[in-house]
């Protein structure tokens, strides 16, 4: 198993991202490209998703839980 399985449904992104930046990076993986203190800003709103994530974890938590999110809908109290 993969050690980012729990990510597998964002593949299609990670993949697009990855392959965009070619051989200007090392890694396999779009996380293993990613640096612990990258700051992470999406341009627009999406639902539920910060506009700014700070760190590696931060960044990995975020798409873990978006993606738990989107196969077994919100959390609930």
């Amino acid at each position: 198993m993969s050690k980012y399985a729990t990510y597998h449904n964002a593949a299609p992104y990670f993949d697009l991202v990855r392959g965009a930046l070619g051989d200007l990076v090392d890694g396999k993986h779009f996380f293993d490209i990613v640096t612990d203190d990258v700051i992470y800003e999406v341009l627009y709103d999406v639902p539920g998703w910060p506009r700014v994530i700070r760190g590696r974890t931060d960044l990995m938590a975020a798409f873990r839980a978006t993606l738990i999110t989107s196969c077994f809908g919100p959390p609930t109290s």
